[in-house]
């Protein structure tokens, strides 16, 4: 898996939503969330989790989730719906493998958000 965003800042318009893909293979499980303050690739707050099917759990109501392809190659997108002020900051999400003995990916980046 490449790493998508890399400490990247990705800027959203206020009111409008923005999503993030990643393409992958060997990958169980999704999880996204805010990072900790001080650690860019820390889990603090888990937004959503997506496994293998494709069904995700949102811990937010402005967030969602999808999972397209099969278990050679699949590709996940996070959606952040309706952006408001209080959603630039930090983002990251851990992509666990497969087969335990992998590596355990870790994507993460900085949203800002633009607009009135």
């Amino acid at each position: 898996m490449a790493y998508r965003y890399l400490r990247e800042t990705v800027t959203g318009v206020l009111g409008s939503s923005v999503n993030f893909t990643w393409s992958f293979s060997g990958i169980d499980n999704v999880v996204c969330g805010l990072t900790r303050p001080g650690y860019d690739d820390d889990l603090g707050e888990s937004l959503i989790s997506i496994d293998r099917t494709g069904k995700f759990v949102a811990y937010a109501g402005r967030v969602s989730g999808s999972r397209d392809g099969n278990s050679s190659y699949s590709q996940v997108t996070l959606t952040i719906i309706n952006i408001s002020r209080g959603d630039e900051r930090g983002y990251v999400c851990h992509f666990k493998p497969s087969y335990m003995w992998d590596p355990s990916p870790i994507d993460y980046f900085f949203l800002a958000v633009e607009g009135l």
